[in-house]
């Protein structure tokens, strides 16, 4: 009887699971880069980089920013449910 319950038991825990789905956000970026091309000094150009969220949970973005302080992104601050697209908006001021 003991051997049956503990067969039973390891396949409960194993079905139980499986079926559980781990929840967390994936990130799909349209496009990873952007080559805004030659720029004169004083100029300020914009690109906008969207994105999926591919996951199975909210994507909360907490922070994003530039290599230098000429470049200066705008997120989205509240959660990005599942499936839902979004913006990250870039500024790009050649001082």
């Amino acid at each position: 009887m003991k051997k049956y319950f503990s067969v039973l038991a390891v396949i409960l825990v194993i079905t139980l699971t499986s079926c559980t789905e781990e929840k967390k956000a994936d990130i799909k970026f349209a496009e990873s880069e952007f080559d805004f091309g030659t720029i004169k000094q004083g100029d300020k150009v914009n690109h906008t980089f969207s994105f999926e969220n591919k996951g199975n949970d909210d994507l909360i973005i907490t922070n994003a920013m530039g290599s230098c302080g000429c470049t200066v992104p705008e997120y989205p601050k509240e959660a990005v449910k599942p499936n839902a697209k979004a913006d990250i908006k870039v500024s790009f001021n050649l001082c």
